[in-house]
């Protein structure tokens, strides 16, 4: 089960989560874009690692911090 999975993990020992609000009338072509922005500034980024098959939005896994980031709509 997912219990049994979970069991004798941690808890992460930072978790913080940020809501944006998205001022245009048209806020999906503006999430977009942002998006695509994060997207390609990530990849630029030496050691980030953009994660292949999220359908959530874009996860972006930064190993030298021992952490993860995830910017959806």
């Amino acid at each position: 089960t997912l219990a049994d999975l979970l069991e004798g993990m941690r808890e992460p020992l930072e978790a913080r989560e940020l809501r944006f609000h998205l001022l245009p009338e048209d806020f999906k072509a503006a999430g977009a874009a942002v998006l695509a922005a994060l997207e390609q500034y990530a990849a630029s980024q030496p050691g980030w690692v953009i994660a292949p098959h999220n359908y959530e939005g874009l996860r972006v896994a930064v190993p030298s911090q021992k952490g993860w980031f995830l910017l959806r709509m």
